[in-house]
């Protein structure tokens, strides 16, 4: 899960920012992100995302569990061509 490897990695609590290749960007905070436990998607139906123009990382969250709700607000915290997080504790 993403919220596994963001606290291995020291998020305590507070918010992150998570920036795109094109530096689209969102705020998260670990409150938000621990609702719904979001993965890092490295692969897309057995496809390597290096490979795919909106690689390599995803940040993507579980659209199947959400209703219409929040699957509109979630939606826009899902990103592609990860490039790079800032943890703000």
């Amino acid at each position: 899960s993403a919220v596994a490897v963001l606290e291995a990695a020291g998020l305590k609590g507070g918010m992150l920012t998570a920036t795109a290749e094109d530096d689209y960007s969102i705020d998260i905070s670990l409150e938000d992100l621990k609702s719904f436990d979001p993965i890092f998607a490295l692969e897309l139906n057995g496809v390597d995302l290096r490979e795919e123009a909106e690689g390599p990382v995803w940040l993507i969250f579980p659209y199947d569990r959400m209703t219409a709700e929040e699957r509109e607000r979630y939606t826009a915290w899902s990103i592609w061509a990860l490039q790079r997080i800032k943890v703000r504790n």
